[in-house]
């Protein structure tokens, strides 16, 4: 790595210095990064690709196979690249490329791999185009038997799935896989009982075996027991983070839970994990819609079409959006693409009678549902209620009870469809019949009230749904779900102020309410009310402790409010109730970050990695918090990690060549950069990224080639003209040079342009103007060290020794602690005013400790004050350090011969001055040899 420190003028002479290019390079060196490590063969990369698979570091293999690749594209590098894709759980990635080195090379041992990738991608179908190659153990081949069976049961093919079952189960009858098809073949059979017992011997065989935890949660969905679905889930997610239908049903179990934070946090994954995929948009979605945010809504849904244009199932729920937002035609459009896509469901039948009923369609609407029920009459639960409503409403009440009394005898009545039999037998004056079929309805449903206030709200109707909430705050004044109901009614009604009365109303009579709390806390914080907010999530956190919702929403405003320290008190209890939840400790970094606490916020995101391992939020977190602190080469593995992961996002891939530029690779950053260009050609800052990178490479003509499209694309770009600048200037036109980079200076004033430009004009000569702009820019930028290096170090090369002094001296009046102005004053104090000198000089190596330069210089101002001893001893140190460079070790040997050991001087200068470098000091050195031999 570039040393970031300035060189020190030669020993014990009153010539120029030699430091001003290196202080330029600093001035570019958050631009630049440091030195590449240099190229590599394709025999290196595959060697070290070897060494890193049998460690089980499969991310970085990846990266060696791919760069092997890059230099020649062989079967069996591809085949490894693969096999790495496939241990690191990338399976997507580990099919295209086992297939193509198959493709190139017939392998047979990648036959069973790539069977097992597919597998985890859920693409059996294409496992059956496969043949088992012969030297396959029993084991092996029953496990590529149950693929086969699995994949075929799953087409529908279950006589042979059940042949090739068979077949496997006489190879090795214990095989988890064997016993997950099992499991499966009995599910689409209906046979729950012994889909059970199958799944439980898939478990019992392979405790890991992921797609057996997730059929697990799909029983268990099915039996209504959505929490022990979610447990399922949890685990299938935690064995294959990265299968996107795991995370989604995990959503979705979340959702029907309602627990909207972990629901959200899945949804996120998805969306920024796989943007493509139109699922998490869909959850963000659901999400928002449940929580009557339609504008969020309608968003996220759209996005999900966008990701998949055919995804019959947002769009019903943008077809409700419009119709809740009055815009009917829209609203029919959807739901005239959702039928042309397949087949109608109860909710498009119902908004396509309720559009209908807009208008005042009534004949429409009953046509709608009744021919919906006259052919399907299972769906007269879901549709029954409404056509019935319509029935009445428009005065056929005759039809209307007789759908009633059919239903009822079909048995395909709701207790609502009931309380509404019974409703127009009262009004008719029956009141025994009334009487008895109301009582038919105790033991139907646990609330009937409830689970008609549920239809009328699904449907819309928030007066009717108003009104049966009545009821079931009478039947349960201390239950929560009645002030909820309630509440969404008066939302639904655009009634906010009575539903936040209601809300309270509600907390009051049930305070440890959850759901009550969250809706009225919620509803504070949109209302704009961000004190009672608090006031009723703090209530909540006294009631349950660490609760991670309410948690969150606190810490959030605290941030929000520039109080970092309270958000992390929130969050520490929350963290430790909920230690898997993501989200919290993400926040938490966040708060630790904003208490400028850098290394607290890495310590949490570590060990929210070792729990989420391979959570692209997490990963992408740490990589930034590492950029923030300054520590870039920390924040490679990180990204790398997550590249690996995503290796289709440009956005990562852009990052990555950030921090590989920043912590000193150059050649693996412009690697990253061709990446990032052949994913999107279009993405003119990566190509702007690149054509930097090459130039200060000295790459030139790789560069020009780089920069044609970015010239073409925005020829009047600040950055495009500081880049013709530097080819420019590279040409030997340092007229035409200096005159673009004024250019780009005057749209975007920028220090790397302004030392670049400075360069330009001390290379042609123009000493004044150079200087005057620097102190122009200083005026306008009276804070900007590095402009004001820039000006100390060419003040010094041009002998105006007393003007760099002043500059310094400013410099360490704004900035104390600069150690490079410490240094190079103590340097050029150290015979005008040594003592001075001296003191700076021990501030920069009590700030620098370690610093090689910072001891020298140290080394040499002590032997300027008369003390060999202690400079001898610093010296020693900074000469080891330093690897033995030869211009310490000459101040070293003057230490040396100072202190009495002209023995030990004069070999240190035999052996520096034998190895045949140059240094401004040889001379000096020789002579001092030639010296001390006589």
């Amino acid at each position: 790595m570039k040393n970031p420190y300035p060189q020190r003028p030669a020993r014990f002479r009153h010539s120029r210095p030699a430091f001003p290019t290196a202080l330029l390079t600093l001035a570019l060196l958050a631009a630049t990064g440091c030195d590449g490590l240099g190229g590599a063969s394709e025999a290196d990369y595959l060697e070290r690709a070897d060494q890193y698979m049998e460690r089980g570091d499969y991310a970085a293999a990846i990266i060696e196979y791919r760069n092997a690749l890059r230099e020649e594209s062989r079967a069996p590098t591809r085949a490894g690249l693969g096999l790495a894709y496939h241990h690191h759980g990338q399976h997507d990635n580990a099919v295209s490329h086992l297939e193509r080195a198959w493709h190139q090379q017939e392998q047979p041992d990648l036959v069973l791999p790539l069977a097992r990738s597919l597998f985890h991608l859920n693409r059996l179908e294409e496992i059956e185009d496969l043949d088992p190659p012969a030297h396959l153990t029993d084991t092996e081949k029953a496990e590529f038997l149950s693929y086969q069976a699995l994949g075929l049961v799953r087409a529908g093919d279950t006589e042979s799935g059940h042949e090739r079952l068979e077949q496997a189960r006489s190879l090795d009858p214990g095989l988890a896989i064997l016993h997950l098809t099992e499991a499966e073949k009995a599910f689409r059979d209906g046979d729950i009982e012994a889909a059970f017992t199958a799944v439980r011997a898939a478990l019992d065989a392979d405790e890991e075996l992921g797609a057996a935890w997730s059929l697990k949660g799909d029983l268990k969905r099915v039996e209504g027991d959505v929490d022990a679905a979610l447990a399922a889930y949890d685990r299938s997610v935690e064995l294959r983070p990265d299968q996107i239908t795991e995370r989604l049903k995990r959503g979705f179990a979340h959702f029907h839970l309602e627990n909207m934070e972990a629901a959200a946090a899945d949804a996120e994954v998805l969306r920024t994990g796989a943007p493509g995929h139109p699922g998490g948009h869909f959850l963000q979605g659901m999400i928002h819609f449940h929580q009557d945010e339609y504008d969020q809504a309608q968003a996220y849904l759209e996005e999900s079409l966008s990701a998949a244009r055919n995804y019959r199932a947002a769009m019903p729920y943008l077809a409700a959006i419009h119709l809740e937002n009055g815009n009917l035609t829209q609203a029919e459009h959807q739901l005239q693409r959702h039928r042309a896509l397949g087949e109608s469901t109860s909710m498009t039948y119902q908004l396509q009678a309720r559009i209908h009923l807009e208008r005042d369609e009534t004949d429409h609407a009953r046509r709608v549902l009744a021919n919906a029920l006259e052919s399907r009459p299972e769906l007269t639960p879901e549709l029954g209620n409404l056509l019935a409503a319509v029935y009445l409403e428009t005065g056929h009440t005759e039809q209307g009870e007789a759908l009633l009394r059919t239903s009822i005898e079909e048995g395909h009545a709701t207790p609502t469809m009931r309380r509404m039999l019974a409703q127009v037998l009262v009004e008719r004056g029956e009141e025994d019949e009334a009487a008895a079929v109301r009582e038919s309805t105790a033991g139907e449903s646990g609330n009937t009230a409830e689970a008609e206030a549920m239809t009328h709200l699904g449907a819309g109707r928030y007066s009717r749904a108003l009104e049966l909430t009545r009821e079931m705050i009478a039947d349960a004044p201390d239950a929560a779900q009645g002030y909820n109901v309630k509440g969404a009614a008066l939302l639904g009604l655009d009634r906010v102020e009575e539903a936040r009365l209601t809300f309270q109303e509600g907390l009051q009579k049930v305070p440890d309410s959850i759901s009550l709390a969250m809706n009225l806390g919620s509803l504070e914080l949109r209302m704009g009310h961000r004190d009672a907010a608090t006031e009723v999530f703090e209530e909540l956190q006294r009631r349950q402790p660490g609760h991670p919702g309410s948690a969150m929403r606190l810490a959030g405003m605290a941030l929000s409010d520039g109080r970092p320290e309270q958000a992390a008190e929130w969050l520490e209890p929350a963290i430790e109730q909920a230690p898997d939840q993501l989200q919290p400790r993400l926040i938490m970094a966040r708060a630790q970050l904003a208490q400028d606490r850098p290394d607290a916020a890495v310590e949490t995101l570590a060990q929210t990695l070792e729990r989420h391992p391979e959570e692209p939020e997490a990963l992408f977190a740490m990589a930034d918090v590492q950029e923030r602190r300054g520590a870039p080469e920390e924040a490679v593995d990180p990204m790398r990690r997550l590249t690996s992961l995503r290796p289709d996002n440009a956005t990562f891939q852009f990052r990555l060549a950030r921090v590989l530029a920043a912590s000193g690779a150059p050649e693996e950053s412009v690697v990253a950069l061709r990446e990032v260009l052949s994913l999107n050609p279009e993405r003119m800052d990566a190509r702007q990224a690149l054509v930097r990178q090459l130039s200060l490479m000295g790459q030139v003509d790789e560069a020009r080639e780089a920069f044609g499209p970015l010239e073409e694309a925005g020829p009047d770009l600040p950055a495009v003209k500081a880049q013709r600048a530097w080819f420019e200037a590279r040409a030997g036109d340092h007229e035409a040079a200096a005159k673009s980079y004024s250019a780009a200076i005057e749209q975007q004033p920028r220090r790397e342009w302004l030392a670049e430009r400075h360069q330009v004009r001390m290379a042609a000569g123009q000493t004044e103007q150079a200087l005057s702009e620097l102190e122009e820019w200083l005026q306008r930028n009276p804070e900007d060290p590095g402009a004001r290096h820039l000006l100390g170090s060419t003040l010094v090369e041009l002998g105006e020794e007393e003007s760099a002094i002043s500059t310094y001296r400013v410099l360490l009046a704004r900035h104390e602690d600069d150690v490079i102005a410490l240094n190079n004053l103590a340097w050029l104090l150290r015979e005008r005013d040594n003592e001075q000198a001296l003191d700076h000089a021990r501030r920069a190596r009590d700030l620098a400790p370690d610093h090689s330069v910072v001891l020298d210089t140290l080394g040499v101002v002590l032997l300027y004050g008369d003390q060999p001893g202690e400079a001898r001893e610093v010296l020693e140190t900074a000469f080891d350090d330093a690897a033995s460079t030869p211009d310490i070790g000459y101040n070293l040997a003057r230490a040396r011969d100072r202190a009495g050991d002209s023995t030990g001087a004069r070999t240190l200068l035999e052996a520096i001055l034998q190895e045949g470098g140059d240094f401004p000091e040889r001379n000096e050195a020789r002579a001092l040899h030639d010296q001390l031999a006589r």
